[in-house]
């Protein structure tokens, strides 16, 4: 009976670990490189996020298009946000080669090309939200949003910025 309950403890604890999937790897590979210099780091968890909606959504002075954003973003439950412009070129290209990795495995939404400026939009789309968003500047930054954005509120959202 031991060993049935240690193998399926195992089990599931390769699948959690499996089913964590790229953002944990992502948020992991900010937490090594954070101490090096060069490499900014901010995170916030969903506490933090969670009241900073709150205390956006008291101001009186919202908007039409504030009061949309805010509930186009209420799916987010970590924002990691990685600035590396000013780190080595050995420490980038480090950086760069194993975030690579980890987004070959994701699924590219949008790459937009300006002025020899790339900016690449990895994701995962289910037909009605995206979910776990990375925003990825090629050598320079990096944006990671856990949890989930509805289509619908960025709809919304867009209707009301025009």
């Amino acid at each position: 009976m031991k060993k049935t309950l240690i193998i399926i403890a195992m089990v599931l604890g390769t699948v959690c670990c499996t089913w964590a999937g790229k953002p944990s790897e992502i948020s992991a590979l900010a937490r090594q490189y954070g101490s090096k210099d060069g490499f900014e780091v901010v995170s916030m968890g969903r506490v933090l996020i969670s009241a900073l909606g709150v205390a956006a959504s008291m101001d009186n002075d919202l908007d039409a298009e504030d009061r949309a954003a805010l509930n186009a973003f209420k799916g987010i439950k970590k924002l990691t946000v990685v600035d590396f412009e000013d780190a080595s070129e050995a420490d980038k290209t480090a950086f760069c080669a194993k975030l690579d990795s980890v987004l070959e495995k994701m699924e590219l939404i949008l790459e937009a090309k300006e002025d020899g400026d790339v900016v690449k939009i990895y994701g995962y789309d289910d037909g009605t939200s995206l979910h776990d968003i990375v925003i990825y500047c090629p050598d320079e930054a990096l944006i990671c949003v856990n949890g989930s954005i509805a289509l619908e509120n960025i709809g919304k959202l867009m209707e009301v910025a025009q």
